[in-house]
């Protein structure tokens, strides 16, 4: 239910401040220089029946920058997780994850998508949908708008292999590195293909010896 009163500032401005109630608790209050603006804006949320209930919900008025401290506290395996979700803080962290929607989020990521590439777009929102998702899981909110966001098509096509020469070079130069089982590390990704995240993920019992294999059990396209 919303309500609009009338304010007069101390220099005599006028000002309209409207609230919404839910439940009989108030879950939303803003001023407005006009009544007009005042009962747009609360019919347009009153009309928003899952803004509305994400609002009412106690988890609704936690902070996006507090639900995301939720989610780094959990292990992950993604090592960009923490530099994007501070990009996210940096922008929307002091907003309450329930009054967050894909207005929000949208004009973002066109932005950051003026100069990187459309993986990073996409890494960055599926970044911001993790936190979305736990603040769904835990009933604080009713939908995930990161989900409404398009997903940008990626074109991540092989240009071409290295030549043999470029391939002794790359060995090569690996034997004169600091790190000693850097070459190592490269006849791995050389030989099977996996990403360089996926290799450095490994643990001894992926490995299986007799059959001079290792098993990835978490990938990019989600198949072991």
């Amino acid at each position: 239910m919303a309500s609009i009163r009338k304010l007069t500032l101390p220099s005599g401005t006028v000002r309209y401040r409207a609230t919404i109630k839910s439940a009989g608790r108030q879950v939303a209050s803003k001023n407005f220089g006009t009544l007009t603006a005042a009962r747009t804006w609360a019919r347009r949320l009153e009309g928003d029946r899952e803004q509305l209930e994400a609002l009412g919900s106690p988890g609704g008025s936690r902070t996006f920058e507090e639900v995301a401290k939720r989610v780094l506290a959990e292990p992950s395996r993604d090592r960009s997780r923490d530099g994007h979700l501070a990009w996210w803080n940096e922008r929307i962290g002091s907003r309450p994850i329930g009054r967050i929607g894909v207005q929000d989020l949208r004009p973002l990521l066109d932005a950051y998508a003026a100069d990187h590439a459309p993986a990073s777009v996409n890494r960055l929102k599926a970044a911001g949908s993790v936190v979305f998702r736990f603040a769904l899981r835990e009933g604080w909110i009713t939908s995930n708008p990161a989900r409404l966001v398009a997903h940008r098509p990626e074109h991540n096509a092989v240009v071409r292999w290295l030549s043999d020469t470029e391939r002794s070079a790359l060995l090569t130069a690996c034997e004169a590195a600091a790190w000693p089982k850097l070459k190592l590390l490269v006849l791995l990704l050389l030989g099977t293909g996996a990403r360089l995240g996926e290799a450095q993920s490994l643990r001894w019992s992926d490995i299986d010896w007799p059959a001079r294999s290792a098993r990835l059990l978490r990938t990019k396209n989600g198949e072991s």
